[in-house]
């Protein structure tokens, strides 16, 4: 019988529990010019941290509730994947769900703000009263006289869509991307674009007619707008090939060529899916995927001229059974986080990735993170399958994961 690569991973942390007596929370990993040591799926596990594999807190300590490292865990609502997650700079966050609610964190708890949009997948914010939400059943605007009296309403596209990604440079110049199935199940991408004027509607970018299937759109003020796709190879229909396109100011989208694997054969090097991301500077972005084969990769792009042109790198990171990075996330060339499967989280100090403890016992999390955001070193939320952690520098202990 052949076993998922998820059954495996799992099988694989049942055998080095058996093996080892030690369970631990942090590792550091390489620069990615540089290829990290191979990880293997123990997420939490690698790396034995003395903060994070002390005893429990005593009753009379009360029980804990930030770890070491700082993040702070914190209740959501029962049978929730959290998808997507943003906070408006005042203390305020909010999250999407794939069960269709929209919830917000009033600085004390998680309540359900909106429900029955249909399964969510994407936020995006310029400011407290102003939020866009996104998922099968197309945009929602989140419009009020304050964050609390927020209101989301269905925002007409040109086309009814699947919203997957949002990102805006400012509250009159937003992009969202996703698709839309044909009569026979095949997604066809689509790209909207909402921009400055009254009365400004959402209008289809011509990008539209490339047939890619869309996943991810980021960017910043200099490095412009990001979008990522995948559609079938024309010789090889049977495997994807991964589109780049990149748009600064009024400009026309042009087409970015990544790296190659450079250990498999071609094409089986070349990059054949985007799992994340991420515009953290004008200078820096962040891609997280895999080759052709699956073999998990980090595409970095760097820039010396603000933005105008990228230089990449390529490297492997771990094997096709480690745990893989779902979301990145940064607004600094130095200060970046990456999240994945099995309470994955990584965050770049400008030099190296350093895997951050997060568990508040001797118990490794092994919950699968789906969306990350954060405001340079100040804040921060961590969010995925029914669990929802907050960054909170002022409760770090030990300076790890600074």
């Amino acid at each position: 019988m052949k076993l998922s690569r998820d059954r495996m991973i799992v099988l694989a942390l049942a055998l080095g529990a058996v093996a080892t007596a030690t369970i631990s929370c942090a590792d550091t990993e390489a620069d990615p010019y540089t290829p990290p040591p191979v990880d293997n799926g123990d997420a939490a596990l690698p790396g034995v941290d003395a903060a994070d594999t002390a005893p429990d807190a005593s009753p009379e300590a009360g029980p804990r509730v930030c770890s070491d490292h700082g993040f702070c865990h914190t209740s959501v609502p029962a049978d929730q994947v959290l998808a997507g997650v943003w906070g408006d700079g005042t203390g305020v966050a909010w999250a999407v769900t794939a069960k269709g609610d929209v919830l917000r964190w009033d600085g004390n708890a998680w309540k359900v703000h909106a429900s029955k949009l249909g399964p969510l997948r994407a936020i995006w914010g310029s400011g407290p009263t102003d939020v866009w939400i996104g998922g099968e059943s197309g945009l929602y605007h989140g419009t009020g006289a304050t964050s609390a009296a927020l209101a989301f309403a269905p925002s007409a596209l040109p086309e009814s869509a699947t919203v997957a990604s949002i990102w805006g440079a400012s509250a009159t110049d937003v992009w969202a991307v996703g698709w839309l199935e044909d009569e026979i199940g095949e997604r066809q991408g689509r790209v909207f674009h909402l921009g400055a004027g009254a009365g400004a509607e959402w209008t289809l970018d011509p990008l539209s007619v490339e047939g890619a299937e869309y996943s991810h759109v980021a960017g910043s003020a200099g490095a412009g707008v990001w979008i990522s796709g995948a559609r079938p190879r024309p010789d090889e229909p049977w495997l994807n090939e991964i589109l780049l396109f990149h748009k600064r100011g009024a400009g026309k989208f042009a087409l970015e060529t990544l790296p190659d694997d450079p250990v498999p054969y071609e094409p089986m090097g070349q990059i054949g899916s985007v799992r994340a991301m991420a515009v953290t500077a004008d200078s820096r972005i962040w891609i997280y995927g895999d080759n052709v084969i699956e073999g998990p990769g980090i595409w970095r792009g760097t820039s010396a001229d603000g933005g105008m042109t990228f230089t990449w790198t390529h490297a492997p990171d771990g094997d096709p059974l480690a745990p893989r990075i779902t979301a990145v996330f940064g607004t600094l060339a130095d200060d970046a986080w990456a999240v994945g499967e099995l309470g994955r989280v990584r965050r770049w100090d400008g030099a190296e990735w350093n895997t951050a403890a997060i568990t508040l016992t001797k118990l490794p999390v092994v919950d699968t993170f789906r969306a990350v955001w954060s405001r340079g070193a100040e804040e921060g939320w961590v969010v995925g399958d029914g669990i929802a952690l907050r960054y909170d520098p002022a409760q770090r202990k030990d300076g790890g994961a600074k």
